[in-house]
């Protein structure tokens, strides 16, 4: 398992390319039908990924549990990220939140731009995906939250 759990979604958006009888089909149609079916992926992918990543390289265990219908999103991330099944309604709505803020984040950026220009070669859905989010992963976009992340944890240590 990546122990960037970019590459690790990349990767899994890339494999449901085999999944997907109708892959290499670009119809405006099959194409919002495919990216509804990732953006609904997505946080399975994310909290999979990471279980395994922390399974594999800090030795914890290793949970999987089924996405629950009546849960929103973000209730889902943390009810399947955490071992116990407990989380706390304020931090659903807080990262919820946050959530609605990364993807309203305008059009102007990297991996929308990468969409933009692999797209535009005629590839499937999955390739165009999977390269805007490896353009997310770089410390230039998306990949600085980490450094913030790191910057605030270097804090806490000194």
């Amino acid at each position: 398992p990546s122990r960037d759990l970019m590459n690790s979604l990349a990767k899994s958006v890339l494999t449901l390319y085999a999944f997907d009888e109708n892959a290499e089909d670009t119809s405006i149609a099959n194409v919002i039908a495919q990216s509804l079916r990732l953006i609904a992926q997505f946080p399975s992918l994310l909290v999979y990924a990471y279980h395994s990543f922390a399974f594999t390289h800090k030795k914890q265990n290793f949970v999987i549990k089924s996405p629950k219908k009546e849960y929103s999103i973000a209730q889902n991330i943390l009810y399947m990220l955490r071992s116990s099944d407990t989380f706390t309604e304020h931090e659903a709505k807080v990262l919820d939140l946050a959530l609605v803020l990364h993807a309203e984040h305008g059009g102007g950026n990297n991996s929308t731009f990468t969409t933009h220009v692999v797209s535009s070669s005629g590839t499937d859905t999955y390739s165009c995906i999977a390269a805007s989010l490896a353009s997310l992963k770089g410390p230039k976009h998306g990949g600085a939250n980490i450094k913030v992340v790191q910057m605030f944890e270097d804090m806490k240590k000194n």
